[in-house]
């Protein structure tokens, strides 16, 4: 089973802003001694949450005007102008200045505007109490945080709303690698949903690519829930925005906080009830016909370097022997690699007080993302409550003769997973 190895060392990751100021003439011009033509911006760092105050030095003026692409404002004819920016990259802004002598010239400064990122550890936060990527609200707020509690204390977060379809917009710079996923907490008090994530890249500009959709569980309708979607088809692409869209198509307000970039949460997971089965522990395994192995598939869920295997025969067992009595909202975990897309399986519990007796368990249903990698499904314990169990029957391939790996078996009321 994974375990956490979260380091609290900070650094802050800051891109340098280039400003370049270009001269662009018609003609050439021999200014008059009363004429001077001098512009400029007063930073060489523009960050997107932040302005930048352009002004003109020029003397001899008859007329001005200032042109900002993508800019508030995007044209002005003051000496000198406040402009923000909403995408980052390269803007070359404009000032054309006519003088008392009759003649017009151009000036352009090219001004890169970026953001910066803050990595925490193994995570790159993008939106938390003192982080806010350039946050962009279409309609939504920033306000205080309507009900801390342990998974979210923060002082403030966002509010989307109140308007269908309502957009919070981020802005970092960042390629997802292997196994990251993006991780956000989200309070749901309307219970509505789902919402929708969407991502844009560097390289394809005002192109939206898909991210997901976010869809809550009943916990978020009084606390505040972390979760995670994967990152796996976006690798090798520089993120640029984040496009949530948290209450999808209701008009209610949905709170979001801590949005991040990483393999692992900040949230300590849940330590299980009881750990079954996983790398350093076997629960006195017995095998029918199978046997341990090494993991065929490393990845992201399961990087263990043994499993259990199951076959070469139907209906091949593999048994565990733990002491468990379940109790409420318990559930068995465990992690599949069924590399020939069989099933499906089943699972049959004994109980101390009834030996040699078979308890149903359930048929174990894998879907198609288990023929590539590791995959972590449960079982409601439920109908087993109070009983103490001294042994589970793992059958997972059912009547099929090929191999199913199994692992990371514990009991439980939430995965460990982040």
């Amino acid at each position: 089973m994974k375990t956490k190895n979260i380091k609290m060392k900070t650094k802050i990751l800051t891109i340098t802003l280039v400003l370049t100021v270009l001269l662009g003439c018609e003609e050439t011009h021999t200014y008059p001694d009363e004429i001077v033509f001098d512009s400029d911006v007063s930073s060489e760092q523009v960050n997107i949450e932040e302005s930048a105050v352009f002004t003109d030095y020029s003397t001899g003026v008859v007329s001005r005007l200032w042109t900002f692409p993508g800019g508030i404002p995007s044209t002005s004819s003051e000496q000198e102008v406040e402009v923000s920016f909403s995408d980052l990259g390269f803007v070359t802004c404009t000032i054309e200045n006519t003088f008392s002598d009759g003649i017009t010239e151009t000036k352009e400064i090219l001004v890169e505007v970026i953001t910066d990122v803050v990595v925490i550890g193994d995570q790159t936060y993008v939106y938390n109490e003192t982080i806010s990527s350039g946050l962009f609200l279409a309609d939504g707020s920033e306000l205080a945080n309507p009900n801390p509690d342990s998974v979210n204390n923060s002082e403030n977060c966002v509010a989307s709303g109140p308007s269908n379809w309502s957009q919070i917009q981020y802005f970092p710079t960042y390629i997802p690698e292997s196994c990251d996923k993006i991780f956000f907490s989200i309070y749901n008090p309307d219970n509505v949903g789902p919402g929708q994530i969407q991502f844009e890249y560097t390289s394809d500009p005002g192109v939206w690519q898909w991210g997901g959709n976010l869809e809550y569980n009943i916990d978020a309708v009084t606390g505040w829930v972390e979760y995670s979607l994967d990152m796996s088809s976006h690798l090798d692409n520089e993120i640029n925005k984040i496009i949530f869209m948290p209450a999808g198509s209701s008009s209610s307000i949905i709170y979001a906080d801590n949005i991040y970039f990483g393999k692992e949460s900040v949230i300590p997971s849940p330590e299980p009830s009881l750990a079954v089965y996983d790398e350093e522990i076997a629960s006195s395994i017995f095998f029918g016909d199978g046997s341990e192995v090494a993991n065929p598939n490393s990845d992201c869920i399961n990087n263990s370097e043994k499993c259990a295997a199951s076959g070469p025969s139907t209906w091949s067992q593999i048994q565990f022997f733990p002491i468990y009595t379940p109790v409420n909202e318990d559930k068995i975990f465990f992690s599949i690699n069924n590399p020939d897309n069989v099933g499906p399986g089943q699972i049959q519990f004994e109980y101390t007080s009834d030996p040699g007796v078979w308890q149903w368990g359930g048929n174990l249903e894998y879907d198609v993302d288990a023929l590539t990698s590791w995959v972590e499904y449960s079982l409601d314990m439920s109908s087993h409550l109070g009983n103490e169990i001294n042994k589970i029957i793992f059958i997972p391939a059912g009547n099929s003769s090929s191999i199913v790996y199994v692992d990371n078996i514990y009991f439980g009321p939430r995965s460990v997973l982040p």
